[in-house]
Parts: C-alpha cells; sequence; structure tokens
C-alpha cells in the first residue's frame, strides 16, 4: 500500500507523520430465511413488529413478504394483474413475488421459479434501503432434513453476481460469500449471540438444548449441544399451514360458506379476529379447536425422535407457529419452555449475528 507522508511546519521545525488510515467498510452481514409461507431478510439490528401487511420493510434493517411466487404468465391467466407484490424480471422470464394467493409446498429447492426470485426480491430491498451493491456475507439455513443435500446447491445458488430488473429499476448486486446452516440452528444463535456476533453469558450455551423451529411447511428440531450442532437433530414434516387448512375450514363450516383466502389466514390465526361485512368476530375457540386437532401429530412424531425430554435443559421456541404452539409443549414437559422474541425472525436474525461472529466482528 502506497503511505503519504504529510509535512508541517512550525517555526523553523519540520514534522513529517504519516496520517491514520480511513475507517474500514463496515462489514456488510445479512440473513436470509427462505420460508415456504414468508421469506425474511435481516440485515440490520432492529426488529419489526407484526403488521396485518403481507409485506413489510423496516428501513435499514429487515423485510418480509409473501413466499408465493409466480409467472407472470400463470398471473395474468389467473386474473391476478394487480396482485400485490414485487414484479422480478431476469433474462429467463418474469414473476410476481409476494403476492396474494396459494402457497405451494410441492415446489422442489433453488428452483429458477422458487428460491431465486426471492433471493433477487430480498436483495433489491437491501439495496433500495442501504444504498449498497454488495453484501460480504449472506448467511441462509435448511431444515435439518435438506440440510445434507442441498447445502452445497445453496450456498452456490446464493453466491455471485446477480444482475435483474426491480419492477423498473435494474439492479446489479453482488455477494461475495454464503454460508450455510441448519435452520433452526439460526434461532439458536439469535438467542445466544449478541446483535454484533458476540457470545451471551446464558448457561444454556454449555448445556444440551432443543430449538423446536415451526414454520409453515415443516417443523425443525434442532439440537445445540454445547452451541453446537448434533447430528441427532430432525425434521417433522408437519407445520402450522395445516392449521391455517384447519381453521379455515372450520371458519366455512361456522359462518355457513364464509371461505377466506390462504393469505387472509394469517392475521386470523395471530389475532384471533375474522372481520365479516365490518362486523368483528371474535374466533378465538375455533383458533383453539384448529390448534388441538393438529398438535397431537407434531407431539406424536416428536416422541419418534426424542425418548425424553428431561435430557434438554430447555427448549427454545421459534418460528411463525411459536406463540400459538409454545403453551402446549410447556403442556407436555416439565423442561423450561421459551418462546424467542421476534420469534419469527429469529432464523433469520440469528444467521446475521452468526454472519458478524464468522467475520469476528
Amino acid at each position: 500500500m502506497l503511505k503519504m507522508t504529510v509535512k508541517a511546519t512550525i517555526g523553523s521545525r519540520t514534522f513529517s507523520a504519516i496520517p491514520p488510515a480511513p475507517p474500514a467498510h463496515p462489514k456488510r452481514v445479512a440473513g436470509l430465511d427462505l420460508g415456504f409461507v414468508q421469506t425474511k431478510f435481516v440485515w440490520g439490528t432492529r426488529r419489526p413488529q407484526y403488521s396485518d401487511a403481507g409485506i413489510m420493510v423496516d428501513p435499514g434493517n429487515t423485510c418480509k413478504f409473501g413466499s408465493l411466487v409466480k409467472r407472470r404468465s400463470e398471473v395474468a391467466t389467473e386474473g391476478l394483474e394487480d396482485a400485490e407484490g414485487y414484479v422480478i424480471v431476469d433474462e429467463h422470464g418474469t414473476w410476481n413475488v409476494g403476492s396474494k394467493g396459494s402457497y405451494d409446498f410441492t415446489s422442489e429447492r433453488l428452483t429458477r421459479d422458487s428460491d431465486l426470485p426471492k433471493l433477487y426480491t430480498a436483495l433489491a430491498l437491501f439495496r433500495q434501503q442501504t444504498g449498497s451493491s454488495i453484501i460480504d456475507l449472506l448467511v441462509s439455513g435448511l431444515p435439518v432434513d435438506e440440510y445434507s443435500q442441498y447445502r452445497g446447491a445453496l450456498q452456490q445458488a446464493l453466491t455471485g453476481d446477480f444482475q435483474f430488473g426491480f419492477g423498473s429499476q435494474q439492479m446489479q448486486i453482488s455477494v461475495k460469500k454464503v454460508a450455510v446452516i441448519p435452520q433452526a440452528a439460526g434461532a439458536f444463535y439469535d438467542y445466544g449471540l449478541t446483535d454484533d456476533g458476540k457470545l451471551t453469558d446464558s448457561p444454556l450455551l454449555r448445556e444440551t438444548v432443543l430449538v423446536f423451529d415451526i414454520g409453515g411447511k415443516t417443523t425443525d428440531g434442532c439440537i445445540m449441544e454445547k452451541s453446537k450442532y448434533s447430528q441427532d437433530s430432525f425434521t417433522i414434516r408437519q407445520g402450522i399451514w395445516k392449521v391455517h387448512n384447519e381453521l379455515r375450514k372450520l371458519i366455512a363450516r361456522h359462518y355457513r360458506g364464509f371461505v377466506l383466502a390462504p393469505s387472509e389466514v394469517d392475521a386470523v390465526m395471530r389475532t384471533g379476529i375474522l372481520n365479516i361485512g365490518g362486523t368483528q368476530e371474535d374466533v378465538t375457540h375455533l383458533r383453539t379447536k384448529a390448534l388441538e386437532t393438529h398438535f397431537p401429530a407434531i407431539r406424536d412424531e416428536l416422541s419418534v425422535y426424542v425418548d425424553d425430554l428431561r435430557r434438554f435443559s430447555a427448549i427454545l421456541v421459534a418460528g411463525g407457529g411459536a406463540a400459538l404452539y409454545t403453551p402446549y409443549i410447556q403442556s407436555i414437559t416439565s423442561v423450561p419452555v421459551i418462546q424467542l422474541s421476534h420469534a419469527e425472525y429469529s432464523n433469520a436474525s440469528g444467521y446475521r449475528k452468526y454472519g458478524m461472529l464468522l467475520m469476528g466482528a
């Protein structure tokens, strides 16, 4: 590096000095949670509270949007030309991301019609809010039962220089490095690391902990032993979306054919309130019934993987279903059950914190 010497004269004496180096550019680290129902992207430290809006951006920190991806030709065919969401364009086609509609749980990982448009949307929102076109390290995750198979492919797919259209804007964004970890490990790191990637003083970092991550399609059981991922971790093929579908059926039956769109069920699940013709109806009893119908399936499959929950010092509950399912999990064990704050964002937030740890921040 070329060093510049600065000379200053005071009276008859001349002094030479090397000016201090300019401050280093802050590390641009982000966490990406490519969920089947919602995609969360965290690049800052402040977490937004939930809003009924399906699309949410917290300037400089976080974005969330629906994970529905449709090719533009399909959107037009289905009469959704004015669907809410973002428009992504690249050399392979045009997609609408985040629009209202059914969520496709049959789609494979890492296809051009699923995860890549969601990645582009997250990168574009990051670019709009920060003005930066570079991410030094992006951390993402996969369910435990997909981790070994897709880890390398996801890492490769998320790395590189990306050029695409975001609405009427042209985007060029570079992702320098990518790390992929087991999905629910992100929630553990969200609990056990500070915002700048330092270890907290929690005793659970030195003990055996089960992280129960209840997502839309799956529930991950991530076992962390002294902060290290255990190969005994598992995935349960039950998620909150089955409860959503059950609640839709119960509402249609109770209110004589009133059918909620899939994208509208989430707000009813969270609030227990249904709006019908300007009237607010309390449907918490129907929500409870839907939860009680499907929790036994999670409980029974959990018992296949874990003989005795008392082997854990604590159970951390994360994901979109955390608030609703935490009381049910506590009802089947004497082990302390801790619902993570901002549980919906805990994976993406933990990915970012883990990235800060890797970068040595």
